[in-house]
């Protein structure tokens, strides 16, 4: 059932929600697309019932975990939503409202999730939004705008207090959540990737063992922390998305992602970044302006995340191959993660 087509989707939907919303007639949902990207099935629906006399019409993001196309091992909607709903309560981070949680994979083949629609815009992955798309065709002003309330959210997430997401740490794993994110990484390389795993993957994880911080942090982390993953209406961020890889690896660990992601998209496809955002020093210090905070151990996070990156996009490209398709990126030495990754261990070697 995973492989629904749409009607079907939308049939299996109707008779499900009649279990759900009590005391309503006519329901009636239509698909209305699919979201790009991402490493779980998502899309989008509206669904109309009528209560008491009266015509309801709500627009929902629908979550589907994925059944076959698993970038990560354990995406756990149940984890995601626990999430979710912890960012609601605690109200400082906005985030999408969670409607319903089905964990049993017999309505839709997999565990789903629908939450509520926000209005608003994101931003494409390819092309980069630094070579086309609404925030280049903006004004300076109001790409900094943007770029600002952007890291505010990102500060924001870093300001939540642990003790929210008592479900995301894993002391088998170890004692601190960023011990923990080492050990599921280095597990990643030899469960997830084709054997055997790149040889900047076991040389890069000798370092990170190595050169870990005193003290590990735990601390919440996004985990897909960049701006393709925020809703932005009149350039303000108004939702933070994609808690997939939610962990409490800590601050730090997002904050290296960002950077790596923020260079890729433009630095790194040979692109100029656009006028009014801010480069690597700027978004560093208004993140520690922000979080009252130093930024510590950033070459220890900038090796950590590519060698993440690099992990993540090994098996993307090994999931796309497997079905017949590719990717605007490639692989094993061609691999831009593990460039940068390379580049960056060079003086340890």
């Amino acid at each position: 059932m995973a492989s629904l087509d749409h009607e079907t989707l939308c049939t299996c939907l109707q008779r499900w929600l009649y279990t759900k919303l009590d005391g309503v007639r006519e329901i009636e949902v239509t698909f209305k697309g699919a979201a790009e990207g991402g490493s779980s099935d998502t899309s989008f629906v509206d669904v109309g019932w009528v209560s008491g006399g009266c015509p309801v019409r709500q627009s929902f993001v629908l979550r589907r975990e994925p059944s076959s196309f698993r970038v990560y091992p354990d995406p756990e909607l149940g984890r995601q939503v626990g999430v979710l709903n912890a960012l609601r309560a605690e109200g400082s981070v906005p985030v999408p409202e969670i409607a319903w949680f089905e964990p049993d994979p017999q309505i839709l083949g997999t565990p789903f999730f629908l939450m509520g629609k926000i209005t608003g815009r994101t931003l494409a992955t390819f092309p980069s939004y630094n070579a086309s798309g609404w925030l280049a065709e903006a004004a300076p002003l109001q790409r900094e705008r943007a770029w600002i309330s952007a890291v505010e959210a990102l500060a924001r997430v870093h300001m939540v207090d642990a003790k929210w997401f008592p479900f995301l740490d894993c002391p088998s794993d170890g004692a601190s959540g960023l011990d923990q994110q080492l050990v599921y990484w280095a597990r990643y390389q030899h469960t997830q990737l084709t054997q055997p795993p790149h040889a900047m993957f076991a040389e890069a994880q000798r370092w990170l063992e190595d050169n870990a911080p005193r003290g590990k942090p735990s601390g919440l982390s996004w985990g897909d922390a960049r701006l393709g993953n925020m809703i932005f209406r009149d350039f303000e961020c108004v939702a933070v998305l994609d808690w997939e890889t939610a962990s409490l690896g800590g601050a730090e660990a997002d904050l290296g992602w960002w950077l790596f992601y923020d260079e890729f998209f433009s630095t790194g496809l040979g692109l100029a970044k656009l006028e009014g955002l801010g480069d690597r020093a700027a978004t560093i210090a208004l993140w520690e302006k922000l979080t009252g905070r130093r930024a510590r151990n950033l070459l220890f996070f900038d090796i950590f995340t590519a060698y993440r990156v690099a992990q993540t996009i090994e098996r993307v490209v090994m999931l796309h191959a497997a079905k017949g398709t590719s990717l605007p990126v490639g692989s094993g030495d061609q691999n831009p993660a593990i460039i940068v990754l390379r580049r960056l261990m060079e003086g340890f070697s």
